[in-house]
């Protein structure tokens, strides 16, 4: 459980133990067990982020089940539970790389380490972009965009998760393609209940959410409301196709209510 989300918990109990006492004794009793939780919980948040960000864990502080940043103590956080887009430094490591560089008296510029990193615009794929490349879903308007070096690449109507099921709902967030698979079988009998195959699967999170195809009678408009997908960004064969052979690895997914 996150431990922020005690916090306002508290108060909330506090004021029905304080309904419910029946004497002087038992509201100063309330008080003081109500005070004396709220100053402990206080003492573990500040601890537990000290720790993380002396491990240098600046990505995983705390918050992570936050879908929007937490400005008392600078903590950012793509939007998403499962975002998984992004940077993350690796805090020892740059500075044991600074150390060497002081002691040896040199005056340099350096990049940080990084335990994660976000899109280049240089790929390993070994493909070179020069402007803003990424895939832009919008849930409510149940479309998608894909731009390479800041061009329309190409444009179409999807279907995402199932709106009236909150267990199937598309989460919006910062995501990144992961990998490419083709073909791939998405789901088991026994774990999601149903089974398919799909031609081109570019998965966005760590929890089976992606893009593919999947032959529908229409894209688009209000299907996704109550016909919706399991989560995934269902795409149209040759749409799916096209995308699948342009994308490289780590390309941005951003995924908008």
């Amino acid at each position: 459980m996150n431990i922020l989300s005690l916090f306002p918990a508290v108060p909330l109990v506090m004021m029905l133990g304080l309904w419910l006492s029946k004497s002087t004794r038992q509201i100063h009793t309330v008080m003081v067990a109500g005070s004396s939780l709220l100053v402990a919980l206080a003492v573990v948040l500040v601890v537990q982020y000290l720790g993380l960000r002396g491990a240098g864990e600046t990505a995983q502080m705390l918050f992570t089940e936050s879908r929007v940043w937490y400005a008392p103590l600078n903590i950012h956080y793509a939007i998403g539970v499962d975002g998984i887009y992004g940077w993350k430094t690796n805090v020892s490591a740059t500075v044991e790389k600074l150390v060497d560089y002081i002691k040896a008296g040199e005056a340099v510029t350096i990049e940080p380490v990084y335990k994660v990193e976000g899109f280049r615009m240089n790929s390993n794929a070994g493909v070179t972009y020069t402007g803003n490349t990424y895939i832009e879903v919008d849930i409510c308007h149940q479309h998608l965009w894909y731009y390479v070096n800041g061009e329309l690449f190409l444009e179409s109507d999807v279907v995402t998760g199932k709106e009236s099921d909150p267990t199937r709902a598309t989460p919006p967030g910062a995501y990144k393609v992961w990998s490419r698979e083709s073909p791939r079988k998405l789901g088991t009998y026994a774990v999601q209940g149903y089974e398919t195959w799909v031609n081109y699967w570019m998965p966005v999170t760590y929890t089976g959410i992606g893009l593919h195809d999947l032959n529908r009678s229409a894209y688009g408009g209000d299907i996704y409301i109550n016909n919706g997908s399991h989560g995934c960004i269902n795409l149209p064969l040759d749409v799916a196709k096209k995308i699948y052979d342009k994308v490289t690895i780590n390309t941005p997914v951003m995924i908008v209510p």
